[in-house]
Order: structure tokens, then C-alpha cells, then sequence
């Protein structure tokens, strides 16, 4: 043969045959969808669009849940929103909420959100079809009847995934029984026009009609182009909506849905556009829906019959042009063939919104392909043979190893790859037998797998041996491979020896299993994570049930680990969270499992256990072994934790729900005490709403200035005259009467109200401290504490000078209170505002000083003014010489750096003594006065401001 044309001389009828049985095998079983999705999520990309501009999200998002509350809400809230969007003239309203249930507030609730789904007259509701359980019967879940009633249709949101996990399909009516029900977003295009319904898209179901009503039926099944990834349309806060200055008409003649978008809350679903594995929110998946059916660009699938005859012709058409061509031509028209049933598939999709899957007519014409070419095989052979050299240079470039063996098994050739991974040269291995160059055994049971390799020598037919093996070199080391061996006959079949190929799969198997090590495991502490938490939690809860014991959840966090982190750096900080897993699983039970769920927090979990007081001991040791100082690069680091601790099955049923309460009570512990441990209880449930009630209490005082400010005088001990004042921020509550500033400034501070209220103190500082300027009392200062995330804002010295220029207050009348180790946490913003504000001719304390990471150098760093000393170090003064030791090294330390030392907390007239022997420059407290309000203290002004106890009098 030379390169004269190859003409088939056999039965291509039969061939053909069987190429089309092959195509209608794979298109009718569908086995091939997975590889077909892939293809249309590639191909539809062609039919995303901008987003609609009537298309509106009204998002239940994180934004709304931090402003209204935790989830669910009132219904008189929705009833609220329902109005808002009834007044902006929407088209449509879908409220993808289902309320299957009666309210939990009140019964008039659902009656009143009824009213306002009536007055729209354009609402949808959802409904849901589900199973109790797997294979049980259909539980079709509507609304509740009197929404209903009220509503303006039903639609269902019915969803499911495809074999790969993501959504693609819709089916536009379904129902029990029979497709009954329109989908949401098709109902709510039929508020608008009645005209869609006689002209619904979609492949139809011969079975759309069933016996049973346990039956749910789908009928209209489309494929989705999908606009955009999430996020794509336009959405609109929930709370914004609700807010005063929003703007109705921002919905006029729009379609607008409501559902939920946070994450964690609502039901997040996979999409092919959905990048980063951010699921598509269903609400979201909805407006796709009326966006697709409203431009009537909805994807047909093509029925089986179709896609096998499309396939046939595609598949018969090179089955004709094989035998006329060359052999070298082949391949071009298979690969011609494959562009063309790929070409087909897109251009139906792009122009006729028809889907046509590829992919079993692709695998057809390869295998069509591979069998017509398998039938040139002796030419093939022939022409290997006669590039032997070229050949010879590729086995040399692979990167597997290659070894060939006689027909009597012994080593002919090895390629440079199986030299290394044998530790032999083809010289030295050059006629011995396989097994004494090398071992290969299974990995399994230790098996010697030479003697299989070699029995393809005395096959008659060709044959393959491909096996997962463990080799040892002629170095004794041992490598992970996988071996493919194939003997080698010539035209009369006889055996003229093996091939033996030798992928190294070391490397490859050994990241494999990191991988699927730290899928469960922490990286940083090689502690269990959440998932394998998760998992092992459920075990035990399983165990614990059938023998009617307990398991303990602990949720252990480390105190004030933040400032470690500050002061170590983030390598210091891993190596002190490293040291704590360690510790915490010295601490040595059966059952017990130290887990890391993230940042400092720790999860134990603690199996069959029974007496309180056992669980009690755990949580002891666990507490004990965190105090042992930590001894981190060189530098002592003491801390402590707070650990909540929740029972099964008395806390909980469920993994999320233990681990939860065990959560809430670690935080109720961190908030009171720190440094201990508490059961959960069902009043910590109170707890928590208490925190919310006062939260949201606390925002409506500031709106309806229930807030006031007290002032403390500031005494110069040198004359014992009032220079100064702190602005002191009391709630005077219409509810509560007085709340405590330490009940209420921590919530403040872990919200974003402590901005507003800071905003708030400053200013009505700055015009108080103004009004006792103009009435003579210029030399008087105002001192006001100034919280972290106050500090932190980027533009909070211009709202300082602002507010100065507002109220007309020099800033030298200003004093701004920063504790050191905000200062110290931030020391590039810190140095910058300091410099500022010093520039505008105020003065900075640094408050607190001495209970934090105090550093000489940091305070050489800044142009502070005055260090004040905590009443921590004050009340103890008088009679412990160590806290006065400090005290006086303080003002001694201060007053070298020409710094200015005020003491707080002054309760009696010994600290009051030993102060002024240490030549502390002003102080503050009770002793002296309480905290006043402004007409009280210009009643003290007026009279001079002169203090009595400083000039040696017990105050009164």
C-alpha cells in the first residue's frame, strides 16, 4: 500500500445500521445530558441582555434584617410594603413569601395583610408542591385561605435541578393531578394580558393529565436563557422601600418581586451563570422567568424523535464520503461533521430559540470515526514501522515511563522517564527479566503483579493489563503507579512481546489526599472544620439516641484575642491559635472532639456523657489550660475564655440548633463575666430579644431625644478650681425609666448607632461648652470620648470641624478622650488625626491608660496631651502600695514628657491625698461631684467652681 486510494470493500449498510442504533440508544437514554448542559450554558450566553428596567427586586437582604429584625416579620409589615408598592402604580406584584402558616403575632395580622393584597389587586402568592418524605404522597402547600382569597392569582415554584446540580428547566403549568397551576411569573404576566395563555411556549407532556391526584404533573418545559448572573437586575433594599424618602414611582408600571436574597435565609439556587458559586436567589429566578416569557424568548427543547433524525443525517452523511477518500482524509470530515453538529446546535439556538442536543451525535461520528479507521490498521502498523526512528524520539519526550519487553520477557528498551523511575539505564537492564528491574505489587494486598504483566506474553490474541500498583525502585524507594501493559503481534498473530507504560501518580495522589484531607480538617490547626463537625455531631446524636445518652457541644472563644493579634502579628496569632488546639485537646476524654470552626473559635464535642457535673469538669480543664500563660516569639500572652456549653437532646434535635445555643450562651457569658463557662437555657432565647428590643429602643431615643448628656468637673489640684468637664451620655427611656450606660453604650457600640449617637454628643457638647463660653466662663474645657468605629470613619475630622464651625466652638475648648488601644491598634490613622486635630488647636487624652498594651515608644510617637489614668489603678491607691507605685510612676513617666495626668474615679479623700502628694495635675470623681446636668453645672459655675475637698474639707 502506498498513498493510492483506500477503498472500503465491505458492508457499509450494516455499519451504518449501527451507527444509527448507537445514536438512538444515546439520544433516547439521555446519558449523554451532563456533556449537552455544558454545551448550552456555553452557547446561551449569546442570549443574555441587559436587564429589563421594569424588573424590580424588592430584596428581604441583610440590610433589611439588620434594620427590621430577625426573621419572619409581621405580616402588617409586608401589608406596609404591599401599600408602598400599590401606590407607585406596580404592574404586577409577586410576593414570593409563603404564609402557610397563621401569624405568630396576632390572628388580625393575616387580615390586615389580606386588606392590602386586596387594595393591590395585582398580587401573586406562591405555592409549593413537597413530599413529607422520599417516595412518600404530594403535599401541595398554598397560602394560607384568606390571602388566598385575596390575592390575584397562584402560581407555582415548582423547581428542579438537573443531573449536574443547576437549574435550566422550567415547566410553565403543573399541578397535582393535572398542570393546573400557571408558574409565579407566568401568572403574573397574566394580570397583564390574557392573550399569553393561549400561546404558551414549551415542549408538551403526553402525560399531562394523571389518575392520581398524588401525582404531580409538569407540562411546558422550557429551557431558561438567562439574562445575567446574580445580582443582575435591578434590586431594591426591602427597608428602603420602606423608608421615608423613598420614592413610589420608582415602581410605577413595573413588575416587581419580593422574596428573600440573603444569604443563609432564603433558597439559593445553582444556575450555569452563577460564577464564584454565588447561588441565584429564587425570587431572582422568577424575574428571569417573566423577563424570558415576556420577549418570548424561551428555549424549546427539541423532542428525542427530532434530535435521532437531526442526528442520522449528520451520522449517514460521513458514512457516504468515508470509502471515497483517502485515509488521511477521514479525519477532516469527522472533524467537519463535528463543527457541524455543533454549528447547528448553536445557530437553532440563537435564531430559533430551538435546542438541539449535540453530543450523542458527536460521540457517534467519532465512534463512526474510530471504526472506519480501525479497519487501516495494518496500513497503520506499516507506516509506524517505517518511522520507527520518529517514534523512538517521541517515547523519548514523553513524560510516562515506556518499557519494552521480548516474547521471551525480557527487557529490550526503556525510554529516559522509565529509567528514573526505575533506577536502571537500558544498558544495565537490557536483557533481564522484568521482575529483576522492578517490583511492582498492588496496593492493596502487598499481590507481586510482574507474573500478570508478563502472562500477555502468552496470550495468542492481543491483550491489555492496566493496573493501580505500588513500585519499588532498584533505590528502594517507593512510588504510586499506574502500569498499562499490551502485547505486540505481528501478521500471523504471533506474540512478539509487551509494552509496558508507567504513569508516576506519587505526587498526583499524595495532593489528592490533602485535598480531601483539609476538605474536612483546618489547614492552620489540622483540627476538624464545620463539615466534619457537622458530620461526627450527627453520628453521636445517633448513637446517643439509641442508647439513651447525652452529648455536650461546647463552643468555646477566646477572650480579647484581637489585641494578641494586634500586638503578634498574624504569624504570632496562628502560632498562639496552633498552641490553643493543642491545649484544648490535651485536655483528654473518651469521645471527645476538638474542632475549629474559624478565627478563635473552637467547637468540642463530647460524647456519652450523662451527670452535669462531669460536663462541668470539661469545661473547667478547658478553661484552665487556656489561662497557663502562652509564651508566643519570646513574648507572655495571657488569656482566658468564655465557653457555652448546650445538651442533646435537651437543647436541641438538630446539628445546626446545638451548635447555635451553645453559641448563644458562650456570648452571654463573654458579655457578663468572660473567663467562665454556662449551660444554654430557654430564658437566653429572652436574652436576645431583649438585646433587640433594646437596640431598637435605643435608635427611637435618639429620634425622640430621650438622650441627654451629664457633665463630671475636672479639678485642678493645684488650686482646686473647676477647668474643665467629660460629656456623659445618659438615657432617660420613656419605658425603662434610667437605663445604665453599661447596658446600653456596648449594643451601641457593636451597631452602627454608636456613629449617630457620638455624632449626636459631640455636637450638643460643642453648643453647651459655646453657651458657658458666651456667659464668661472661657476656661472652661470639654472633654468627649470618642468610640473605635467613630475614630475609624475616614471623614470624622471633617465632621469635626463641622460641627465646630456649626456651633461656633474654638477648638481649643475641645477635648477628644481616645482610649490607648485604639490608638495603638491603628497607629498610621491614629497618628494622622491626631496631627489634624492638634493642628486645629484641640487637645487629645489618651483614656484608659495603663489597662491595655501600653508602650513608651507609642506615646513618643503621637503629640498627645494628657494621659488619664483608669479608676482601676485609682481605687486601690490608698491601700495598696503597688497600684500606687504605678500611679506615681504615671505622672512621674507623663510629666517627662511634658504630658498633663488626669485621675478618674476619685471616691475618697485618701486617693484624693495621695494624689496631690504625686503631684497629679487634675482629677475627677464622686468624691469631688457627680455627674450633673447643664443647669446644675452652671449653678456650680456661678459659684465659682472652687473645689472644697482639694483645699483638704471632706466633701459633703
Amino acid at each position: 500500500m502506498k498513498n493510492e486510494p483506500v477503498i472500503y470493500r465491505g458492508r457499509p449498510v450494516f455499519f451504518s445500521l449501527f451507527l444509527l442504533a448507537v445514536c438512538l440508544l444515546l439520544t433516547s437514554s439521555q446519558a449523554l445530558r451532563r456533556w449537552d448542559f455544558t454545551l448550552y450554558d456555553l452557547f446561551s450566553r449569546v442570549l443574555q441582555r441587559p436587564a429589563a428596567e421594569d424588573i424590580i427586586l424588592v430584596a428581604i437582604d441583610e440590610h433589611s434584617l439588620a434594620v427590621e429584625g430577625r426573621w419572619p416579620w409581621s405580616r402588617r409589615l409586608h401589608a406596609e410594603l404591599i401599600d408602598r408598592l400599590s401606590r407607585g402604580g406596580a404592574k404586577a406584584v409577586g410576593l414570593d413569601i409563603l404564609f402557610a402558616e397563621p401569624s405568630p403575632d396576632s390572628p388580625e395580622d393575616d387580615a390586615f395583610l389580606a386588606d392590602a393584597i386586596r387594595r393591590n389587586g395585582r398580587v401573586v402568592l406562591p405555592l409549593v408542591n413537597e413530599n413529607a418524605q422520599a417516595g412518600g404522597p404530594l403535599k401541595l402547600t398554598r397560602p394560607l385561605p384568606v390571602l388566598a382569597e385575596a390575592a390575584a392569582g397562584l402560581g407555582h415554584v415548582d423547581v428542579e435541578l438537573d443531573e449536574d446540580g443547576l437549574v435550566r428547566h422550567a415547566f410553565l403549568k403543573a399541578g397535582p393531578g393535572s398542570a393546573d397551576y400557571s408558574a409565579f411569573s407566568l401568572e403574573m404576566l397574566t394580570l397583564g394580558s390574557l392573550d399569553i395563555l393561549e400561546n404558551i411556549p414549551g415542549l408538551r407532556n403526553p402525560g399531562s393529565v394523571a389518575s392520581s391526584p398524588e401525582s404531580w404533573i409538569r407540562d411546558y418545559e422550557i429551557l431558561i436563557p438567562f439574562a445575567g448572573p446574580p445580582g443582575h437586575f435591578r434590586r431594591i433594599s426591602y427597608a428602603d422601600v420602606l423608608a421615608p424618602s423613598f420614592d413610589p414611582a420608582v415602581v410605577n408600571n413595573a413588575y416587581v418581586f419580593v422574596g428573600v436574597t440573603a444569604l443563609g435565609l432564603g433558597d439559593g439556587l445553582p444556575t450555569p451563570v452563577s460564577g464564584n458559586s454565588v447561588s441565584m436567589p429564587g425570587v431572582e429566578l422568577n424575574a428571569t422567568l417573566l423577563d424570558v416569557l415576556r420577549n418570548k424568548l424561551a428555549v424549546l427543547p427539541m423532542t428525542i424523535l427530532m434530535q435521532f433524525v437531526v442526528g442520522g443525517v449528520l451520522i449517514l452523511l460521513p458514512c457516504f464520503l468515508y470509502p471515497r477518500l483517502r485515509a488521511g482524509s477521514s479525519l477532516g470530515v469527522a472533524a467537519v461533521f463535528l463543527l457541524l453538529s455543533l454549528s447547528l446546535s448553536f445557530l437553532l439556538l440563537r435564531f430559533l430559540h430551538l435546542w438541539y442536543p449535540p453530543i450523542a451525535a458527536m460521540v457517534t461520528i467519532i465512534l463512526g470515526y474510530l471504526l472506519w479507521t480501525w479497519r487501516r490498521l495494518k496500513w497503520t502498523v506499516n507506516e509506524l514501522a517505517r518511522e520507527k526512528h520518529q517514534a523512538l524520539v517521541t517515547l523519548h519526550s514523553i513524560g510516562d515511563g515506556v518499557l519494552s519487553l521480548d516474547g521471551s520477557g525480557r527487557i529490550r528498551y526503556m525510554n529516559p522517564m522509565a529509567e528514573s523511575l526505575t533506577g536502571w539505564t537500558t544498558g544495565e537492564a537490557s536483557g533481564r527479566p522484568l521482575g529483576q528491574v522492578v517490583r511492582l505489587e498492588d496496593e492493596r494486598q502487598g499481590r507481586d503483579l510482574t507474573p500478570v504483566i508478563e502472562q500477555c506474553l502468552r496470550e495468542v490474541q492481543p491483550s491489555t493489563v492496566q493496573v493501580d500498583a505500588l513500585l519499588t525502585n532498584r533505590d528502594g524507594r517507593n512510588l504510586t503507579v499506574h502500569a498499562s501493559a499490551g502485547s505486540i503481534h505481528d501478521e500471523q498473530g504471533r506474540n512478539m512481546g509487551v509494552v509496558l507504560g508507567i504513569s508516576d501518580l506519587t505526587e498526583t495522589r499524595f495532593m489528592a489526599e490533602q485535598l480531601a484531607f483539609y476538605t474536612t480538617h483546618d489547614a492552620l490547626t489540622g483540627l476538624p472544620n464545620r463539615t466534619l463537625l457537622k458530620d461526627r455531631l450527627e453520628q453521636a446524636m445517633a448513637r446517643a439516641g439509641r442508647n439513651s445518652r447525652r452529648v455536650a457541644v461546647f463552643y468555646v472563644d477566646l477572650d480579647y484575642f484581637k489585641k494578641a493579634n494586634d500586638i503578634l502579628g498574624h504569624s504570632g496569632a496562628d502560632q498562639l491559635l496552633r498552641e490553643t488546639a493543642s491545649r484544648l485537646q490535651a485536655v483528654e476524654q473518651e469521645g471527645m472532639t476538638v474542632t475549629r470552626l474559624g478565627a478563635d473559635e473552637f467547637v468540642v464535642l463530647l460524647e456519652d456523657v450523662d451527670e452535669t457535673s462531669g460536663i462541668e469538669q470539661v469545661a473547667r480543664e478547658m478553661l484552665a489550660v487556656l489561662q497557663d500563660p502562652f509564651f508566643i516569639e519570646q513574648q507572655k500572652v495571657q488569656l482566658t475564655a468564655s465557653i457555652g456549653v448546650s445538651l442533646f437532646p435537651e437543647d436541641g434535635q438538630q446539628v445546626e440548633q446545638l451548635i447555635r445555643h451553645a453559641d448563644i450562651a458562650m456570648n452571654q457569658v463573654k458579655e457578663s463575666r468572660r473567663n467562665d463557662f454556662q449551660f444554654f437555657s430557654d430564658e437566653m432565647h429572652d436574652w436576645i430579644r431583649e438585646r433587640l428590643d433594646l437596640e431598637k429602643q435605643l435608635q427611637q431615643a435618639l429620634e425622640n431625644d430621650e438622650l441627654v448628656l451629664y457633665y463630671q468637673p475636672q479639678i485642678r489640684l493645684s488650686d482646686g478650681r473647676l477647668i474643665g468637664v467629660e460629656a456623659l451620655l445618659r438615657w432617660e427611656s420613656s419605658e425603662r425609666g434610667f437605663v445604665s450606660p453599661a447596658r446600653f453604650i456596648p449594643i451601641a457600640e457593636e451597631s452602627d448607632l454608636i456613629l449617630s449617637i457620638g455624632k449626636w454628643v459631640l455636637e450638643k457638647a460643642c453648643r453647651q461648652a459655646k453657651a458657658w463660653e458666651e456667659a464668661g466662663f472661657e476656661s472652661m474645657t470639654m472633654a468627649v470620648n470618642i468610640s473605635p468605629k467613630q475614630f475609624l470613619q475616614k471623614n470624622y475630622l471633617e465632621l469635626i470641624v463641622r460641627i465646630l464651625e456649626e456651633t461656633g466652638l474654638s477648638a481649643r475648648f475641645l477635648e477628644l478622650e481616645i482610649t490607648e488601644n485604639t490608638i495603638i491598634q491603628h497607629l498610621e490613622h491614629s497618628s494622622e488625626f491626631i496631627k489634624g486635630f492638634r493642628a486645629l488647636g484641640g487637645t487629645i487624652s489618651i483614656d484608659d491608660f495603663g489597662t491595655g498594651y501600653s508602650s513608651l515608644s507609642y506615646l513618643k510617637q503621637f503629640p498627645v496631651d494628657h494621659l488619664k489614668i483608669d479608676r482601676f489603678f485609682v481605687r486601690d491607691i490608698a491601700v495598696a502600695p503597688e497600684d500606687a507605685a504605678i500611679t506615681k510612676a504615671v505622672i512621674t513617666m507623663a510629666h517627662g514628657m511634658n504630658l498633663s495626668v488626669v485621675a478618674e474615679g476619685v471616691e475618697t479623700q485618701a486617693q484624693l491625698s495621695l494624689l496631690q502628694d504625686q503631684d497629679c495635675d487634675k482629677v475627677q470623681g464622686y468624691l469631688l461631684a457627680h455627674p450633673m446636668t447643664a443647669e446644675a453645672m452652671t449653678a456650680l459655675l456661678e459659684k465659682g467652681g472652687v473645689c472644697a475637698a482639694c483645699s483638704g474639707d471632706q466633701a459633703g
